[in-house]
């Protein structure tokens, strides 16, 4: 990550059943907390007096495995700040919902204590306790990485991860073989990783990333959702100031409640997106962008906003509810959140606005809004439009989202010529992500051939502006020996830079 800068039962029905933790670079998948219907409702008061619905929901336990890794054992893999703190606050505030729950079985595994086989003892064996109405929370965060010698293949670096032998020493999160033996129908994984410990030899945008398949297979898996701390080819950042990695900060404290600007009582996933997009795209200014993937049903209500002093009535779990739940009648109900066109916010108007006069910034957040599906329908075409119009007036961002485009074969046929071509522009202006992008096309051989003395040319003009991903590929030359002698201190000095 970058910077911007034993066994005991409580009490309080939150047991825990070990103490370590860990945070990876990755991505967050969110399934669904509680089950709602359009017209079951439970009525809180807050403290003036007035009456807010909130979801009835089906008491159920919560069984949740908490990872962070900070230090590693391997002295190659670079340190994190801040991943097991991350740990040890997002496990904290599980505690403070354990009014949605019977009983909380809490996991906890930081640094030393998350080595490999422990965390996947409780992947494997101790979550299959969960029944089908419990959710099970999973979160890590810490360093993730590509194996070279099995393409395609995400990993989660554990404590005693070995950077040669992943396959035997790392977590696979691109298979999640534990995932397919758990009876639970509400699974939450909660990835914060990022690639800056840099044991990858594929490029960030290979024609399969590892991350884009990881998220691939879970939107094949329904009631499922995948929230990732930033973009495949992005670097997602830690801040001393803020405590916390910038994602899960901002996560944390949306969910706590800062995301329900209706101060309704309760958190819905879509509210916990925006808020924890918006605030970390503008606290890292533009270099991360938190994405979701997956199928929304339903409001999707995801915790309480307990400064409200919200209540929830319990109903015991039913087959016939969860049936009702899953399986609504025709027209019994309003169909679900993804079957519903959002309607245009007053900011989507004017910012139409502004865009249709030519203002290039405004045109190319509005392809933004179109590409990521925020307050508009998912519309890569329409994207690319937008994108396209501001790229013409010379506006280097979007030139690189327009090569990204032709890059992704989204909206247009799939063309790493005419990418390289909008990434040329954009790093010809001196935009630092377009530099590592033309960096990356030469590093790969895509739409030119393969040239590692040229990629690192172009990363260095990227990494001379402080673009941490740049400097992470520059460390992934010397460590791998990419055109150049194989040098561990100048790719760990390239690392340190990255994550500093």
């Amino acid at each position: 990550m970058g910077t911007l800068s034993a066994k005991s039962y409580a009490p309080n029905k939150i047991h825990s059943l070990g103490y370590c933790s860990l945070v990876a670079a990755l991505a967050l998948l969110l399934p669904v907390l509680c089950l709602a219907t359009e017209d079951s409702k439970a009525i809180r008061r807050d403290r003036g007096g007035s009456a807010t619905a909130v979801p009835e929901m089906i008491r159920a336990d919560l069984y949740a495995v908490v990872v962070g890794v900070s230090n590693y054992k391997d002295p190659k893999i670079p340190k994190l700040r801040v991943s097991d703190k991350d740990a040890l606050d997002f496990a904290e505030f599980l505690k403070t919902q354990k009014e949605l729950y019977r009983n909380i079985w809490l996991t906890i595994l930081v640094n030393e204590e998350a080595t490999s086989g422990e965390v996947k003892k409780h992947l494997f064996y101790k979550l299959r306790k969960a029944g089908k109405n419990d959710t099970v929370i999973l979160f890590f965060s810490g360093h993730g990485a590509d194996d070279p010698n099995i393409p395609g293949e995400f990993f989660f670096l554990t404590y005693d991860a070995d950077p040669e032998y992943l396959e035997a020493t790392a977590v696979n999160l691109t298979q999640m073989k534990f995932m397919h033996r758990l009876d639970s129908k509400r699974v939450v994984l909660v990835a914060d990783t990022c690639h800056a410990g840099g044991f990858s030899i594929q490029g960030q945008k290979s024609l399969e990333p590892a991350l884009e398949k990881f998220i691939s297979q879970f939107n094949q898996s329904e009631g499922k959702i995948v929230l990732t701390s930033s973009r495949t080819d992005e670097v997602s950042l830690e801040s001393p100031d803020l405590g916390n990695s910038v994602f899960t900060h901002y996560l944390i404290k949306g969910l706590a409640g800062e995301a329900d600007a209706a101060r309704k009582g309760y958190v819905t996933l879509k509210e916990a997106y925006e808020y924890v997009y918006e605030k970390t795209k503008d606290a890292t200014n533009g270099v991360q962008h938190p994405q979701l993937e997956g199928r929304l049903v339903g409001a999707f209500p995801i915790s309480l906003n307990l400064s409200l002093g919200a209540d929830v009535r319990f109903n015991e779990p039913s087959p016939e509810r969860d049936q009702l739940a899953s399986h609504r009648p025709s027209g019994a109900t309003k169909p679900p959140a993804e079957a519903r066109e959002p309607r245009p916010s007053d900011d989507l108007n004017e910012l139409l606005k502004r865009a249709k006069k030519n203002d290039p910034k405004a045109q190319n957040d509005l392809g933004d809004l179109y590409f990521y599906g925020r307050g508009v329908p998912t519309d890569y075409t329409e994207a690319v439009k937008w994108y396209r119009k501001a790229a013409d007036q010379g506006y280097a961002r979007a030139q690189a989202d327009l090569g990204d485009m032709y890059y992704s074969g989204k909206g247009v046929p799939k063309n790493y010529e005419q990418a390289l071509e909008w990434y040329r522009r954009s790093a010809a202006q001196g935009y630092a992500r377009g530099q590592a992008d033309v960096g990356d096309l030469y590093y790969n051989g895509q739409g030119l051939p393969k040239d590692y003395g040229e990629a690192l040319q172009w990363y260095r003009k990227a990494a001379d502006q402080g673009y941490a991903r740049a400097q992470q590929k520059i460390g992934d030359i010397y460590y791998h020996g990419h055109g150049v002698s194989k040098n561990y201190e100048q790719s760990v000095q390239w690392y340190q830079r990255a994550a500093d």
